[in-house]
C-alpha cells in the first residue's frame, strides 16, 4: 500500500468517527439501552461527557458490558468526568478499523512518523488498554509534532486537519479551569498537552514548541503545567542567555547524574 492510500485509510477512519452520530448499534451489546444512553456520541466519549458513572470493575472478562450497563449520572454533554470513556473507544476503534488496532496503527500513523519501538497493552478481553502504551519520549514529541503542523508529517497530510481542529476545541466545563477537547487538555496559555500518570505531551503552537516530560506518579500535573508555562516558553522564547545560577545548575547536574546511573539490581 502507498503512502497515499495509507493517508487515505486514516482519513476514512477519521471520517467515519466523525460521521456517527450515535453509540446505539455500534457496540454489539443487546443491553445497552435507554433513552440517555441511546444518544451518547463519539463526540461525548470523546470528550469525556458520556455521562456514564461507573462503579468498580469487579468482573474483568465482562467489563464492557458492566460499563455499558452502568447507570447515567445526566445527560450526554451536560457533565464533564474522567471515566471509562477511552476504554468504549478503544472497543469502537477495533470494530472500525475491522483488524487489529495496533498494526494499523503502526502502518498508517507510526511507520509513517518513523516510530518502531512501541507497544500497546491489551486486557483479558483483547481491548486496547488506552493507559497501556509505551513509546520513548522523542517519539510522543513526534506526535505532539504532528498536531503541531496540523496533521502534516514529511509534507504528507498523515490526520486530516479538519480532526485536528475539532480535537483542539474546549468542549464543555472540565471543573478545573481548564478546557477539554478530543482527550486534549486546553490550557489557559495558548497550549495543549496530553497527560497520563507517567508523562505529558505539550503542545504550544505560538511558540512552535512541544514538550515532553516524564513523571513519577503522584506529581500533580497542575505543577508540570506551571513549570512549562513560567520557565519553558520564557526560556525557550528569549534572544538573551539566562543568568547565572551555581545553586541551579549544580542541582541539574546532580539530577543527570542520577538519571545516568544504572538501576540497582
Amino acid at each position: 500500500m502507498t503512502r497515499k492510500r495509507a493517508n487515505l485509510s486514516v482519513k476514512t477512519l477519521a471520517r467515519r468517527l466523525n460521521a456517527a452520530r450515535a453509540l446505539k448499534g455500534s457496540l454489539a451489546h443487546s443491553n445497552f439501552c435507554g433513552i440517555a444512553k441511546n444518544d451518547i456520541t463519539l463526540e461525548h466519549l470523546l470528550t469525556n461527557r458520556s455521562g456514564l458513572r461507573v462503579g468498580g470493575i469487579d468482573d474483568e472478562e465482562n467489563q464492557i458490558q458492566q460499563i455499558l450497563d452502568s447507570p447515567m449520572g445526566g445527560d450526554p454533554g451536560t457533565s464533564f468526568g474522567f471515566g471509562y470513556e477511552p476504554y468504549i473507544l478503544s472497543v469502537i476503534l477495533q470494530k472500525a478499523v475491522g483488524t487489529d488496532p495496533l498494526p494499523f496503527a503502526r502502518k498508517h500513523l507510526f511507520e509513517p512518523l518513523g516510530i518502531s519501538d512501541m507497544s500497546w497493552d491489551t486486557d483479558v478481553n483483547g481491548v486496547y488498554v488506552p493507559t497501556g502504551m509505551q513509546m520513548a519520549p522523542r517519539d510522543i514529541a513526534k506526535l505532539g509534532y504532528l498536531y503541531l503542523k496540523n496533521g502534516v508529517w514529511g509534507g504528507e497530510q498523515i490526520v486530516p486537519v479538519e480532526w485536528i481542529a475539532a480535537s483542539l476545541q474546549a468542549y464543555g466545563n472540565t471543573g478545573c479551569g481548564l478546557g477539554f477537547g478530543y482527550q486534549w487538555w486546553i490550557y489557559k496559555f495558548g497550549a495543549y498537552a496530553a497527560r497520563s500518570f507517567r508523562s505529558q505531551c505539550c503542545v504550544v503552537p505560538d511558540a512552535d514548541l512541544v514538550v515532553v516530560v516524564n513523571q513519577e506518579p503522584g506529581v500533580r500535573a497542575a505543577a508540570i503545567e506551571a513549570l512549562i508555562e513560567y520557565f519553558i516558553i520564557p526560556a525557550a522564547g528569549s534572544a538573551e542567555p539566562l543568568p547565572e545560577n551555581p545553586e541551579a545548575m549544580a542541582q541539574l547536574e546532580s539530577l543527570i547524574e542520577q538519571v545516568g546511573k544504572p538501576p540497582e539490581s
